[in-house]
């Protein structure tokens, strides 16, 4: 089960890593890891257990980390390069709309580009996919959102650089 430590009334369960008397630090680059065996006989019909993963900036790290199990072992943290597109190239007018919507996105890679408008309560209202778009090209799509007006909705692009989430809502009323 999980440990229990002092909330403001009473003692509530925690996931915090520092609280489990078994807590390595394997550092970055590990891809598996196997402990045991371990002898859970005596301890009837449950068996628990809690693995936390966590991800470090770069350069070796001492796997020991005071504990008994990994003496002598250690682990790098290669810090992968990252790449920055032109996700930021994603506009959204008029905002606010009066019944369209205009998206114009325009990335530095061939990808597929997907598109949502998303309600407050998380439901789909329209969606558009391209899946041939090619780097460099400016997209221009037109939704037509007359039968979701006068509601907050959300814009979510999503290509394989990620996604980013813009608010819209509409001029007038239904």
């Amino acid at each position: 089960p999980f440990p229990l430590k002092q909330g403001r009334r009473r003692m509530v369960p925690t996931v915090a890593p520092g609280q489990y008397n078994f807590n390595p630090d394997l550092g970055g680059g590990v891809t598996g890891y196997t402990v045991g065996p371990i002898d859970v006989t005596d301890l009837g019909d449950l068996f628990y257990i809690i693995i936390h993963g966590g991800a470090c900036d770069g350069g070796p790290v001492d796997g020991n980390d005071g504990g008994s199990s990994f003496d002598d072992a250690s682990a790098d943290c290669v810090e992968q390069p990252t790449r920055t597109s032109r996700l930021n190239l994603f506009t959204l007018y008029p905002n606010p709309f009066a019944r369209e919507i205009n998206v114009k996105y325009e990335y530095d890679i061939d990808t597929t580009v997907k598109i949502e408008i998303i309600d407050i309560q998380g439901r789909v209202v329209k969606t558009y996919e391209n899946v041939n778009y090619t780097k460099d090209t400016v997209e221009n799509v037109k939704f037509d959102l007359s039968n979701s007006l006068d509601r907050l909705l959300f814009v979510k692009i999503t290509s394989e650089d990620g996604s980013e989430v813009k608010k819209i809502v509409s001029t007038n009323k239904k």
